[in-house]
Order: C-alpha cells, then structure tokens, then sequence
C-alpha cells in the first residue's frame, strides 16, 4: 500500500512538474519578446518598478549592514498606496539578478506559472481529473494570462496567492481529523493575508471563507475550529503591516492609503462620468480630501470618511 502510494506521488509530482515546466516555457517565449521589445512600464507599471526599486536598495543596504536612509524607505513605502509584497517580490528579484525592468518581468512570469498547476489541484478536487486538466492547459494558453504573465500588475500574484488559499480551504474538508483540518485552514488563511498584502480586494473573502467553513467544515469541531484559526492565520500574516500603518499614519488603513481615494470616489457620480470627467473627480477628490483634513484638523483617513457619509 505505501509503495502504490509513494508511486502515486510521484506520478502528481511528474504531472504538476511538467504542467508548471509548459505554463513556463509558454510565458518565457513572450518574456523573450518583451525583453526584445524593450518594453517599457506605463501606468501602474512605473510606480511598482519604483517602489521595487527601493526596496532592492534597502535590501543591499540590509546586506551591508548599513542603515538604510530614509529617501530609499520612502521610495519603497510609497505612502502606503499600494500594500507592499508585489512590490517586495520585484525588489528582491531586482537585488539578485540586478535593477532591470526586465527582470521584475520575470518575477511575474514565475507567478503565472506556478498557478497553473494549482489551477490543476483545485479543478482536480472540484470537478475531476479530466476537468482539471483542461482547466490547467486553459490557463496555459489563454491570451488575457499570457499577456498578465509579463505586465508588472498584481493579479498574477494574487491569482496564485489566492487560489492556494482557497485549495486550502478546500482540504479542510478532506482533512481526516480536526487538528489536520485546522493546519490547512491556517495555511489558507496564511495564504489568504498574503493576497490582501498584494491587492485589498482581498477583504470580502475575509468573511465569505470562514462563513463557508463554519456551514460545511464537517463536524462541530471542524465548523467551530477551521473558521477561528483562518481568521488568527490572516491577522498573523496582515498584523505587522497594519501595525506599521497605523503607527505612521494614526488610523486604521485597510492595507492601503488607495482605499481613501475609493471613499472619496464613491461620493460622486464617478461610474456614470465620462471618462475624461473621471480624471477631475479623482483631481478634486484629492484636493478635497486635503482641503477637508485640513480645515477640520483631522486625519486624511477620517476626512475620507466623514465626506462618504456626506
């Protein structure tokens, strides 16, 4: 039996190799193209180059063993715009193989490839190998994550972040006794707070996880257990950034000040404005934001909010 199991293994192992090996190959002939290209970063593409670039000078800084000046920390912050991994995972590319463009692409590359056979491991316990596997050679070969495997945008990251996330919870479910249960709703809440440190839209699943845990976790333990230690996992995980963030700025941010300007946003008419009208939305909602934190001698945070109710 451990031997027909141990083959068993190494068959999954083979499998989900060779899934990763072709998602891989695939994505690195459009790397190639846009190292060719010499594709430069637009949009939101320059500001995480930026931002991982000072985290890759804080990292030979750290290597030195030198203190790091505050201009390289205030690159790498950013203000807290944008919560901080996709960024650190660039950087930290960008400190090993150098400051290049290019190889903050490749970052986003490995990314993409390793959730194809995670996109393979969840089919395959949702709806069967066959199901699976079509899934897993989709994900290869579709354009829209072909061409996401090389912008320096976060869904790749999250994608993968948040599907192990959800495998996780799944394997709640399959879980022989509690305790077995309980790692793998740590591991995906664990998971989880590592997608909201990548993209805050994280946040609704924060509940939408655990509720579907304590409804079908199994046992009466399992329901009670599974959702609590997801939860602790996301606060261990989210805490020490969310800490940072409120010391610096003196309110709770919900991983980034970018959610402020969503406040503000929300309180125009700025999903019916035309799209050059949208740009003096978001100009003016700064300025009043400023202007309001300001007069009334509060928080950016609390100025957000006080004009939402409004």
């Amino acid at each position: 039996v451990e031997m027909r199991n141990l083959r068993g293994w190494q068959r999954q192992a083979v499998l989900l190799g060779g899934l990763f090996a072709l998602s891989l190959f695939v994505r690195l002939l459009f790397w190639g193209w846009a190292w060719h290209c010499q594709l430069t970063p637009r949009f939101d593409e320059a500001t995480y180059v930026h931002m991982a670039r000072g985290y890759a000078q804080a990292l030979s800084y750290l290597v030195r063993g030198e203190a790091i000046p505050g201009s390289v920390l205030s690159q790498a912050y950013h203000n807290a715009w944008w919560p901080p991994l996709h960024s650190l995972l660039l950087g930290m590319f960008m400190f090993v193989l150098g400051e290049h463009v290019i190889v903050a692409r490749l970052a986003v590359v490995l990314a993409s490839s390793l959730t194809t056979p995670i996109v393979f491991c969840l089919s395959d316990r949702i709806a069967g190998r066959k199901a699976a596997v079509v899934a897993a050679v989709m994900h290869i070969v579709y354009p829209t994550f072909i061409a996401f495997s090389h912008f320096l945008w976060t869904e790749s990251l999250y994608g993968l972040l948040f599907l192990l996330a959800v495998l996780f919870t799944i394997r709640v479910l399959e879980a022989p006794d509690v305790f077995p249960a309980i790692r793998s709703s740590a591991l995906a809440g664990g998971f989880l707070g590592l997608a909201g440190l990548v993209k805050a839209s994280v946040l609704p699943f924060l509940g939408v996880l655990p509720l579907w845990l304590a409804l079908f976790a199994g046992t009466r333990s399992r329901k009670l257990a599974a959702p609590f230690a997801l939860v602790i996992a996301f606060l261990v995980v989210v805490g020490p950034w969310e800490l940072l963030l409120y010391r610096y700025h003196g309110y709770l941010v919900p991983f980034s000040r970018n959610s402020e300007l969503a406040l503000v946003t929300a309180a125009h008419d700025y999903q019916n404005a035309r799209p050059w009208e949208r740009r003096g939305i978001i100009r003016n909602s700064r300025h009043e934001l400023e202007a309001f934190a300001s007069d009334h001698k509060i928080s950016s945070g609390a100025a957000a909010k006080e004009i939402f109710r409004r």
